[in-house]
């Protein structure tokens, strides 16, 4: 699997430096698994699928409790292709996301409606399924509803 990371940092960056909440060193974790049938992005009525299989879980340092979930379709032989989802806000005291905004396509963040959030289920400070549930703000209609199961983390490749 080799990601853009470069890509995903830049993306990030538009939306806000973050802080580690149970990272790594390095405030980025990759975990694979897979979204359910039913996880879709919209744009007023239209739903379109969203098959994600990994999330990028991202908090770079700077601003404590703010990080981010970018799901990722990844392609053939395990590449990224393109296709990220970001979801950006802060941790609550339950430890899930309060969704401040979502990119549905990279550097272009949309603010979300007050509720708008992704519930995080953990084992430790390993995830296990993450349930996103977020509207846009202004009226558009856009919205994505993301249910991930997590397989276990995976190495990032492609850093350095």
């Amino acid at each position: 699997m080799r990601f853009a990371v470069m890509a995903l940092l830049g993306a990030a960056m538009v939306a806000g430096s973050a802080a580690g909440h149970g990272q790594d060193g390095d405030g980025m974790d990759l975990w694979a698994g897979s979204c359910s049938a039913d996880s879709h992005t919209a744009d007023g009525k239209v739903r379109t699928l969203y098959p994600c299989n990994a999330v990028l879980h991202m908090a770079l340092p700077g601003d404590p409790g703010h990080e981010m979930l970018i799901f990722v379709i990844k392609g053939d032989a395990g590449k990224q292709n393109g296709v990220m989802l970001s979801f950006g806000g802060r941790i609550d005291a339950k430890g899930n996301l309060q969704v401040e905004r979502i990119q549905f396509t990279p550097a272009v963040a949309t603010p979300m409606a007050v509720g708008s959030e992704c519930v995080i289920t953990r084992a430790g400070a390993a995830f296990k399924r993450i349930r996103c549930s977020a509207t846009a703000s202004d009226g558009s209609g856009r919205s994505a509803a993301i249910d991930f199961t997590v397989t276990g983390k995976t190495e990032i490749k492609g850093q350095g």
